[in-house]
């Protein structure tokens, strides 16, 4: 049977990181969505054997470890990648330094079938794009957290790329090994996390709009008049069957009004413990537009 979410750490705080899941010995923690579409851990009480385990790696319930930050304004020289992030490009300037090594780099990519977002491996540049542009809600994490233990292991470097709190799973995850000279974590600024219904249900309404079938959208884009430069970037893009697109309001747009205004995040996003100038991660990257 499956017992109720919110026993490893209480279900307000809980980042749904997938690290409690990843780790158990006996495979018996499922993420599973709620009834807002949120990734909460689902344990199989039948299997469990009572380690404590998934507490010990749960993030939520360890001391955070943060350092004071140096700022730089920078962006890539290269004026097409800049063109196909959703800011600086600096996230792929630090991945092709760990790709030139070996490395690799693990983050958080789209799947525009199903519309999930979910962190992966690439192995080159030219698989970095997958990982680029903004993604406005969660990314399941916990089927990579293996594999990257594995890579730092076998002495690879590895580039983890994600929120603050997916930096913080990382390393509670790996333990020891978080300490170790081939990992580097890069982390995005965050204002908060939706989930993939709310999305959802945005697009259906949009449809409902347009009288189209919305075949792709982008959370963020670099056009027009008051475009990036101006940091009016934050604005969705709709693109339809007929092969035509419509960019959004931000002032009047559903969803980006919802977001800005904090209406639908994750509920441990409201009191979150990685924000503020001291960060936990090698890298964090936010925007600078309009400077």
């Amino acid at each position: 049977m499956l017992d109720e979410p919110g026993k490893i750490c209480s279900e307000d705080t809980c980042v749904g990181c997938g690290a409690c899941a990843a780790g158990c010995p006996q495979g018996c923690i499922t993420m599973k969505e709620d009834s807002e579409g949120f990734l909460f851990p689902y344990i199989h009480t039948d299997a469990c054997i009572h380690c404590g385990l998934c507490s010990r790696l749960c993030p939520q319930n360890q001391a955070v470890q943060k350092q004071k930050s140096t700022f730089y304004m920078s962006w890539h020289k290269d004026d097409a990648i800049l063109m196909e992030s959703s800011s600086g490009g600096v996230f792929t300037a630090v991945a092709d330094w760990v790709l030139k090594r070996n490395g690799i780099v693990v983050g958080a990519a789209f799947d525009r079938e199903t519309r999930e977002v979910y962190h992966t491996i690439v192995e080159s540049s030219q698989q970095l794009s997958r990982l680029r542009l903004s993604k406005y809600y969660q990314s399941r994490t916990s089927q990579i957290l293996p594999d990257v233990k594995t890579a730092i292991k076998k002495e690879t470097l590895v580039l983890f790329s994600g929120t603050a709190c997916q930096i913080a799973a990382i390393k509670s995850y790996l333990g020891p090994l978080a300490n170790s000279e081939y990992l580097l974590t890069f982390d995005i600024l965050c204002h908060g996390t939706a989930n993939k219904k709310t999305v959802e249900a945005y697009l259906h309404d949009r449809e409902r709009q347009y009288h189209k079938t919305i075949t792709d959208f982008r959370f963020r884009i670099k056009e027009g008049h008051d475009g990036w430069q101006l940091g009016s970037g934050t604005r969705m893009k709709l693109f339809f069957d007929d092969g035509t697109s419509q960019a959004q309001n931000k002032y009047l747009d559903t969803y980006f009004v919802g977001f800005n205004s904090n209406i639908f995040l994750r509920e441990c996003c409201y009191h979150c413990r990685y924000c503020g100038q001291e960060r936990i991660s090698d890298f964090t990257a936010a925007d600078f537009w309009g400077g």
